[in-house]
């Protein structure tokens, strides 16, 4: 487990924040993260008319929502 000490001067949160995070960073994978930030990103963008085509808002939503449940 991640020190929480160590969380709270890095990241300067509470420590009640950096229990929780110290729990999160044993679930969840930093390569998985970085991948759903990267879905997330690509979503908005799509959203936003950058390379969407004819794609409808609930299709990209529906999209994104299934490749972060993968």
């Amino acid at each position: 487990m991640i020190e929480v000490k160590g969380l709270v001067t890095a990241l300067k949160i509470s420590p009640f924040a950096a229990k929780d995070y110290s729990a999160a960073l044993n679930y969840y994978p930093l390569d998985r993260v970085i991948e759903s930030i990267s879905l997330l990103k690509q979503a908005d963008l799509k959203l936003k008319g950058v390379d969407s085509g004819n794609t409808s808002e609930g299709q990209i939503l529906k999209e994104v929502i299934f490749r972060l449940m993968m």
